[in-house]
């Protein structure tokens, strides 16, 4: 079978601009398999492999090979949380390229709690809980898991993390100017984020099982949390079944594991408008109708919830994880 070969591009960031290091997809991939092939064996190391492989697959469509080198950066956040969890503790580090691309990302962590945020946005582009059941990812872009489900005539690859329609490329992303910079400032468990032009501030506090965010601007707040519904669990049979909805109000929703773990997003000054993967679980053992009209989130990535917030001015959303 003959390979096209591996084209010498350079990734793009949200504002169409070859990203800062001028990595080449060729560089870029050595990079991460060096970092990936030195990891422990655990399920966070399983997660960082299935992300990489997925988004370094071989093809012959040239479009998705440009789609692709624009997300594949995003392993290296994985790599990072499997060194945290094998031995948590408290990180405040906003000066680390974890991605390869020339700028630095926000690591925020306890011994229990590990997020990424990426400055590009104000967004939180991956979430970890470490508990005794173990480690598990709660936040995670679309394109860790499914990349290319828009319209391939709707691809824009010169675009970054906006390259696919489809992406969510975080938590907390800005309905408008989502890819602005922001501005950040650690104190102790909290990470506080200002935009550019200083029309939009974040607050990220750590709690014992999770995090909560302030989230500030004049006028309509409109935003997404991509919440994973146990990841780690998927290749189990029956996984789809065995979690359930616990709690679903505009104000609070949780959804129960098959583990038990209880995963809950509650919002103050604000509602929750929630779509997932398992919205249509009931139609997946009988024939696609073409006459049926599914709902939003059975064109969802396995195994995501997408919450959107809704509110006013200030907003305050909290997100936990517990055994």
């Amino acid at each position: 079978m003959c390979v096209p070969p591996l084209p010498s591009l350079v990734p793009f960031d949200g504002f169409g601009q070859p990203v800062e290091s001028g990595i080449t997809l060729p560089e870029l991939r050595e990079a991460l398999r060096t970092e990936l092939r030195a990891l422990t064996p655990s399920p966070v190391t399983h997660l960082a492999w299935q992300a990489y492989l997925q988004l370094s697959r071989v093809t012959g469509n040239a479009q998705y090979m440009d789609l692709s080198a624009n997300y594949l950066g995003n392993v290296g956040q994985l790599v990072r949380a499997e060194k945290w969890a094998q031995s948590p503790t408290p990180i405040r580090d906003c000066e680390t390229d974890l991605d390869y691309d020339g700028l630095p990302e926000c690591v925020l962590a306890s011994e229990t709690v590990f997020l990424v945020v990426r400055l590009d946005g104000g967004r939180v582009t991956a979430a970890f809980w470490s508990t005794p059941a173990g480690v598990t990812q709660g936040i995670a872009p679309i394109s860790q898991f499914a990349l290319g489900l828009g319209d391939p005539f709707d691809w824009r690859p010169n675009l970054g993390a906006a390259a696919d329609p489809a992406e969510i490329a975080g938590a907390l992303v800005d309905s408008e100017m989502p890819f602005a910079r922001y501005h950040p400032k650690t104190a102790l468990d909290e990470l506080h984020l200002r935009r550019e032009d200083g029309a939009v501030m974040k607050t990220i506090r750590l709690l014992p099982d999770g995090f909560e965010v302030h989230y500030q601007r004049q006028g309509r707040i409109v935003t997404r949390l991509p919440v994973l519904l146990e990841p780690l669990l998927m290749s189990q049979p029956g996984w789809s079944t065995a979690g359930r909805l616990e709690e679903h109000s505009l104000r609070q929703w949780k959804w129960a594991s098959a583990r038990g773990a209880i995963i809950a997003v509650e919002v103050e000054g604000g509602q929750l408008v929630v779509e997932s993967a398992l919205d249509s679980l009931e139609w997946m053992t009988t024939a696609e109708d073409p006459n049926r009209a599914y709902p939003p989130g059975h064109y969802l990535a396995y195994p995501f919830a997408i919450i959107e917030i809704l509110g006013d001015n200030t907003v305050k959303i909290r997100i936990t994880s517990s055994d």
